[in-house]
């Protein structure tokens, strides 16, 4: 006869417990499971197990994917530690495919601003900004007004070639070399209506070719141009309005890593001018 001491009985029942109750979180899982939504975990978990018909929605996705890889994985882990060992290799395999989903989902999402137009966009006014988007895009012959012309000359080169760039990567492939054309077509445009602003027209009578390409020369620091002794003349003549109107017109032409040295070698020509006799 067989004599199961009480002691023994109770420690074999504990075992047999412990081996029904589902394995504790690890130190990952407890991190990661905060983060996700519970609608959205459901939705994963659904998916991982190969439930019919289970898919995680496109915004799930975009919330797995913000979730990172290394808390799926755990959480695909945990789900094999809870099934049947038959179902291991399905389970891997579901997981990689909602993996593969993520990555489409990515792939569909806007990319993120760069810094550049993070920066550049708050400084021109959303109608015009409709309005150079509308044109670059060559949506129905659309063409920014004469306002907006100018607001994209202030705003610089590097603001509207980074918001072309932005538009590439949000249009089909194909589209691109359409984009940059229209692109580079619209600031020569718009270039062209800021030199035809009335300052900019009224001063350009004042100063002669010659010495209008002497000043430019100067003002963009070409080496060893400095304006002669009668451009400098003409120079003071047309008046400091003139000449700081024409060094912000080739401000808004120039690369934005120049604008500094631009408006020095301008303030230094000017005053040099102005000693002239």
């Amino acid at each position: 006869m067989l004599v199961v001491l009480p002691g023994l009985e109770a420690r074999r029942l504990e075992v047999e417990e412990s081996a029904k109750a589902p394995p504790p979180y690890s130190p990952i899982i407890a991190s990661c499971a905060p983060k996700l939504p519970k609608n959205c975990g459901d939705e994963v978990k659904e998916s991982v197990l190969g439930l019919e018909g289970s898919a995680p929605t496109a915004d799930c996705c975009r919330q797995l994917i913000r979730w990172g890889k290394t808390c799926h994985d755990a959480f695909a882990q945990l789900l094999v530690s809870r099934e049947p060992a038959s179902q291991k290799s399905s389970i891997l395999t579901n997981r990689l495919e909602a993996k593969r989903l993520e990555v489409e989902e990515s792939a569909k999402a806007p990319p993120p601003y760069s810094p550049i137009i993070a920066s550049c966009a708050p400084k021109l006014p959303k109608n015009c900004g409709d309005e150079v988007k509308e044109s670059v895009l060559g949506l129905g012959g659309s063409v920014p007004t004469a306002d907006c012309c100018r607001q994209l000359v202030r705003w610089g080169k590097t603001c509207h070639d980074a918001f072309s760039q932005l538009l590439v990567s949000r249009e089909p492939a194909s589209q691109k070399s359409s984009i940059l054309t229209n692109s580079k077509t619209i600031w020569e445009g718009c270039v062209d209506v800021e030199e035809s602003s009335p300052i900019i027209s009224s001063c350009a009578a004042k100063l002669s070719k010659n010495c209008g390409e002497e000043v430019k020369l100067s003002v963009l620091g070409h080496q060893g141009s400095v304006p002669t002794n009668k451009c400098c003349r003409q120079l003071v003549r047309s008046g400091k309005t003139c000449h700081d109107a024409f060094a912000q017109l080739l401000v808004s032409r120039e690369p934005a890593s120049q604008k500094s040295s631009i408006l020095t070698n301008s303030k230094t020509i000017w005053e040099g001018c102005i000693d002239v006799r």
